[in-house]
């Protein structure tokens, strides 16, 4: 009995083994169907292959259709599928990061932000957000609410802050130098000690805006 429950576990971990393997599962099952349809239409090869053979073709083109229009198209929305849940899940870890004070928080957010950029994402919902001593150099944040998020000691070198929500955000010692700021609406933000040479804040709203001993 023992012998027979030691095969059956090697059997059931062969098995596992396999179907682990998308592209061994695959392989297998394509070679155990091509031999079941070859051998049920060997005869049809032997005695009648004149006829056969176009039928063949005709298969052949209509898989070929197959693959060009629905092979592409199911291809093509996977694909954006895929994308939809990879923008999903990382604005859903800036949400798990919120209010969160620590340097962990801090970059996994700016890995985030950065991840979303590449998806040409840029309207991104930062409120509250912990992002000190973190590098945010040349990163689109344009149309995005930062609203009372602390960057503090940071570096915002040329990015884009354009028409962004910036009230009682905390940009304390931070370096915005050429950081465009244009038409954000930045009430009570805290700029002391600010790098901003160069910056842009053509019609921005800077009431309250605290600029003591800035550049």
């Amino acid at each position: 009995m023992a012998g027979v429950n030691k095969i059956k576990a090697k059997l059931q971990e062969h098995f596992n083994n396999i179907i682990e393997k998308p592209l061994v599962t695959a392989s297998l099952v394509l070679a155990g169907v091509s031999v079941l349809v070859i051998s049920l239409s060997l005869k049809y090869y032997i005695n009648d292959f004149e006829n056969f053979w176009p039928q063949i073709l005709a298969e052949a083109h209509g898989m070929i259709f197959d693959i060009a229009i629905i092979g592409i198209l199911i291809f093509w929305l996977n694909q954006n599928g895929e994308t939809r849940q990879r923008i999903r899940f990382y604005k859903d870890e800036i949400d798990d990061f919120r209010l969160w004070e620590s340097d962990e928080a801090a970059f996994r957010t700016v890995g985030n932000i950065k991840r979303l950029n590449r998806h040409k994402i840029h309207e991104i919902n930062l409120v509250n957000c912990f992002l000190a001593r973190t590098n945010l150099n040349y990163v689109n944040l344009q149309g995005s609410n930062l609203n009372s998020a602390n960057f503090s000691n940071s570096s915002l070198i040329e990015t884009n802050l354009e028409n962004t929500r910036l009230n009682q955000t905390n940009f304390e010692n931070s370096n915005l130098n050429q950081a465009l700021l244009k038409g954000a609406y930045a009430s009570g933000a805290n700029f002391k000690d600010a790098f901003l040479i160069k910056s842009q804040f053509e019609n921005a709203f800077l009431i309250k805006t605290n600029f003591k001993n800035a550049f």
